[in-house]
């Protein structure tokens, strides 16, 4: 049951940040934005592991992969530091 709950509110999650995006609530590089699609995509990617279903691991470890990394690149573009790979 615990599991089947982290799966609808994960999928919530992730369609509720799509849902923002589209109705131009958050822009793509909104912090809030990247933190719900980490963690939406990190709990459906738990899910589907603890499941064995592999597709799904594919798209939502990918998912949260991509996400994490628009983290990283903000929190860098605040510092001030490069946003992008040898960008000095």
């Amino acid at each position: 049951m615990t599991l089947q709950i982290v799966g609808v509110v994960s999928a919530v999650g992730i369609v509720g940040a799509f849902a923002a995006i589209q109705f131009d609530l958050v822009g793509p590089h909104d912090l809030s934005y990247l933190v719900a699609n980490v963690l939406s995509a990190g709990g459906l990617t738990t899910v589907a592991v603890l499941d064995a279903q592999y597709g799904f691991i594919i798209s939502n470890g990918f998912w949260t992969l991509v996400a994490a990394v628009g983290i990283v690149r903000v929190a860098r573009s605040r510092t001030g530091a490069p946003t992008t790979p040898g960008a000095d």
